[in-house]
């Protein structure tokens, strides 16, 4: 009788270790995915938004430098591609860091604008341009990033918003003067 006590005591055991290695994995997934609903839908939001925000910008930017015949325009749009590329790149970073899926094209608002610039040429495209991609579309990003940083929860999403916020107002700025002289 003690060879069977032996292993029913060893098969107890056994089935013990196997359930605790399931808790164990159980609990790992469990914890990756409370990771990824840890963000705040808001806060996903706002990440999906600024990433939009930046999107456009890029690819606004790069119809500019092609069809603008202004050499300010297109010295404003390649600081435009530059800039935001780069915003871009941090926004990504975050997201993935806080596992979020983000948009890699732009919306159809963005879209529907970049359309209807493609279909303007010289001085009427330059003008539009620089209203839109320029003055309207940096007051959004403006409100954006106040927003963000208000709103948000993630202290990291916050500091970025802080940090775009000053190239975002410079750019602007740039904006408005090159408005003005159309």
């Amino acid at each position: 009788m003690y060879p069977i006590r032996m292993h029913t005591k060893i098969a107890v055991l056994a089935l013990l270790a196997v359930g605790t290695i399931g808790f164990a994995c159980a609990a790992d997934k469990a914890a990756k995915a409370s990771a990824t609903s840890a963000v705040h839908n808001n806060d996903r939001n706002l990440m999906e938004q600024l990433a939009q925000a930046n999107i456009a910008e890029i690819e606004v930017a790069k119809l500019a430098q092609d069809k603008s015949t202004d050499q300010d325009v297109k010295n404003f749009a390649r600081q435009m591609q530059t800039d935001h590329s780069k915003a871009l790149q941090e926004v990504n970073a975050l997201a993935k860091a806080r596992q979020v899926k983000l948009p890699v094209t732009a919306d159809d608002k963005h879209k529907a604008a970049l359309t209807r610039l493609k279909a303007l040429d010289g001085a009427q495209f330059d003008k539009e341009y620089i209203a839109q991609a320029g003055v309207s579309d940096h007051k959004e990003a403006k409100a954006l990033v106040g927003k963000i940083s208000s709103e948000a929860r993630d202290p990291d999403l916050k500091a970025l918003a802080d940090k775009l916020a000053p190239t975002i107002q410079h750019h602007l700025e740039m904006a408005e003067k090159l408005h003005a002289q159309r």
